[in-house]
């Protein structure tokens, strides 16, 4: 054990070797879900960071978000290598996005965990139907 990381939600986690190659597992998932699908954070790492990690739901929605960057980074130079990003429509989705984004970490904090993973739960579902639709 090298320290322990608090959490948000109070409870400790040692920071141990395994515990890296876990979070290096996730994040290649992620990697590949991001860059063969366009998602990641919120569909792929929160589940697993709750799942496998034992993550509290807001520290993995957190922790999601903030892995995000190199995820977002990395997909981004592969996807302007093939020249199929719509710069117009990206920068429009970002700044909505800023706003959505504040918005929603002020609401996560606000709503128990049960809510969130209701919530969470019926958007991943609708999502999934409009896909096969």
């Amino acid at each position: 054990m090298l320290r322990e990381v608090p959490s948000q939600s109070g409870d400790t986690r040692p920071f141990r070797f395994g515990s890296t190659l876990t979070y290096l597992a996730i994040g290649a998932v992620a990697g590949l879900a991001s860059g063969l699908f366009g998602i990641g954070g919120g569909v792929v790492v929160v589940p697993m960071l709750i799942w496998i990690a034992s993550f509290d739901r807001h520290v993995a929605h957190a922790t999601s978000l903030a892995a995000l960057v190199p995820i977002t980074i990395s997909s981004f130079l592969g996807y302007h290598t093939f020249g199929t990003i719509n710069y117009r429509a990206a920068t429009a989705i970002g700044f909505g996005a800023i706003v959505g984004a504040l918005v929603g970490t002020w609401l996560m904090h606000r709503l128990p965990a049960r809510a969130l993973k209701g919530v969470f739960s019926v958007v991943l579902l609708l999502a999934a139907v409009r896909m096969l639709g």
